[in-house]
C-alpha cells in the first residue's frame, strides 16, 4: 500500500510544476499533506533533483509530440515557437483519462487564444484562429459531436492551402470567416469554410 501511495505522489510530481517547486522547498510538508509515512517521506526526500527534473522534462516532450501530431498546421506555422508556447502551457498537469492527450491539446489551443487576448505578440492572432480550426476537427474525432461551427477573425483558406507546400504561408486577410462540420454515417465529414460577407450576429 505504501509503495502505491508513494508512486501516486511521484506521478503527480513529474507533471505538476507547482508541486515540484514545493518538493524542492518543503518536502516534509508535502509528504504530510499526502499522508505519507516517515519512511515514505525519507524516500521522497532522497530523490535526486536531476532525476525528478529529467522525468518531468521527458513527459513534457511526450506531450509536445502528441500536440504536434494533433495540430500539424499550427505546429508548422509556429515553428520553434510552438514548443516554447507549449512548454509555457505544460507547467500545469496533464488531464486525466484515456483521451488525455486530445484534451491536453484542446486546452493548449485555449491557452494560445488567451495569449492573443492578453496582447502577447509571440502568437499571431491568425495562428490562434488556425489552432481553433484544427481543434474543431479534434472535437469531431472524439465522437461526441456530429456538428461543429466556428467563427474566425481571419480568412483561413489561403494559409490552409499553403501550409502543406511552403514553410512560410501567407498571412490571411483580416476578414471574418465561418466553418461548418457535419458528421455523416460511416465517419464521413462534410465541411465548409467560407468568408462572411455580412455581419448577421
Amino acid at each position: 500500500m505504501g509503495l502505491s501511495r508513494l508512486q501516486g505522489v511521484l506521478a503527480q510530481l513529474y507533471v505538476d510544476a507547482e508541486l515540484r517547486e514545493r518538493w524542492h522547498t518543503d518536502v516534509v510538508g508535502l509528504a504530510k499533506d499526502f499522508g505519507l509515512t516517515a519512511e515514505e517521506t525519507e524516500q521522497l526526500a532522497a530523490l535526486s533533483a536531476w532525476q525528478v527534473d529529467f522525468f518531468a522534462k521527458s513527459l513534457k516532450n511526450k506531450r509536445l509530440g502528441q500536440a504536434r501530431k494533433l495540430l500539424p498546421s499550427t505546429a508548422k506555422v509556429l515553428g520553434r515557437s510552438f514548443a516554447r508556447e507549449f512548454f509555457a502551457y505544460a507547467e500545469r498537469p496533464i488531464p486525466e483519462g484515456i483521451d488525455k492527450h486530445r484534451l491536453d491539446t484542446l486546452r493548449f489551443v485555449d491557452f494560445l487564444g488567451r495569449r492573443v487576448n492578453e496582447g502577447n505578440d509571440a502568437v499571431p492572432a491568425w495562428v490562434a484562429d488556425l489552432a481553433r480550426y484544427e481543434a474543431a476537427w479534434l472535437e469531431l474525432r472524439k465522437g461526441r459531436s456530429v456538428f461543429e461551427m466556428r467563427m474566425f477573425r481571419y480568412d483561413l483558406r489561403k494559409p490552409l492551402n499553403e501550409v502543406g507546400v511552403t514553410q512560410d504561408p501567407s498571412v490571411p486577410l483580416r476578414r471574418r470567416s465561418m466553418a461548418f462540420w457535419i458528421c455523416l454515417p460511416r465517419g464521413r465529414v462534410v465541411h465548409w469554410l467560407f468568408p462572411v460577407q455580412y455581419t448577421f450576429f
